[in-house]
């Protein structure tokens, strides 16, 4: 496997909305704002979360990670991670992408 660590990419780092807003209608808005923004920037989007969010996001279009395909040197926390807008990712299953949390 190959090691790539030259990709520029936008870093979701949290999502945190207070109880009175965690229903459907907010966090899809927020998440619809978000993804337009990721996309108007024209790159690709990584975020680490826990086991039970990655249903969410994957609603919303994310895309989860082998666990062999990256590493986050930075951060030390057995967390999922996902994408989105990183078609290359899904296309080269040899490259082992780095990401960074904390840059």
């Amino acid at each position: 496997n190959k090691i790539n660590d030259k990709v520029s990419y936008t870093l979701f780092a949290t999502l945190i909305l207070s109880k009175k807003y965690r229903n459907f209608f907010y966090v899809s808005k927020f998440m619809k704002f978000n993804s337009e923004m990721i996309v108007k920037k024209n790159k690709p989007s990584f975020l680490l979360c826990h086991g039970h969010n990655v249903k969410l996001y994957k609603f919303f279009g994310w895309s989860s990670l082998d666990i062999s395909n990256f590493k986050v040197p930075d951060h030390s926390k057995n967390l999922k991670g996902m994408i989105y807008n990183f078609d290359d990712f899904k296309k080269d299953k040899n490259t082992v992408y780095n990401f960074y949390y904390y840059s």
